[in-house]
């Protein structure tokens, strides 16, 4: 009865080669004891991605929650993947967007402080290594699944996101195609 991700929805995260690496879960149950997260991970370092077919695009969208990504996926915006939250953006993450010549990244992270403060923080390091970064608005305080339940259909308020999204972080050259 205590175990890890009991009460979630559950998803994969797999390396590069499609293996199994770890598991997000999601808590899903109204009765849960106070404090407990909704947002769970299995112990240890944060290892793989949400997604990875989103990297054969040139941009793609970059979510601050697994639950966020499912969003966007489910109303057909399947280039998109996520971070393990604002502190989350992993190495494994920069090193597939830059190996697979991602030229743009749109920051789809909560619109609040922190999300803020990451976005800006993402944005610096993707300019680094060359990729331009933009930023999802989304109305204060809210995610891209608040956004897609509360403003239907999510199909269209979602894509008016994307197509909104601001530059951010100083205007980043863009990737140089690798030599083939």
């Amino acid at each position: 009865g205590h175990e890890h991700l009991n009460g979630s929805l559950v998803v994969p995260l797999v390396d590069e080669a499609g293996c199994v690496v770890s598991l997000y879960g999601r808590k899903i149950r109204n009765d849960l004891r106070a404090g407990t997260p909704k947002h769970l991970y299995l112990p240890g370092p944060h290892r793989g991605l949400f997604n990875p077919g989103a990297l054969s695009s040139r941009t793609v969208i970059v979510c601050e929650a697994v639950i966020d990504a499912l969003t966007f996926l489910s109303a057909e915006i399947d280039n998109v993947t996520t971070a393990y939250g604002v502190e989350g953006f992993t190495p494994e993450l920069l090193a597939a967007l830059t190996a697979h010549d991602v030229e743009r990244v749109l920051v789809a992270y909560d619109a609040d402080a922190a999300g803020d403060a990451a976005a800006a923080e993402l944005a610096a390091k993707l300019g680094g290594e060359g990729i331009a970064s933009s930023r999802i608005v989304f109305p204060k305080g809210m995610d891209a699944n608040e956004v897609a339940r509360r403003v239907p259909p999510a199909n269209t308020s979602l894509a008016r996101a994307v197509e909104r999204a601001a530059p951010i972080g100083g205007a980043a050259p863009g990737r140089q195609p690798a030599a083939k």
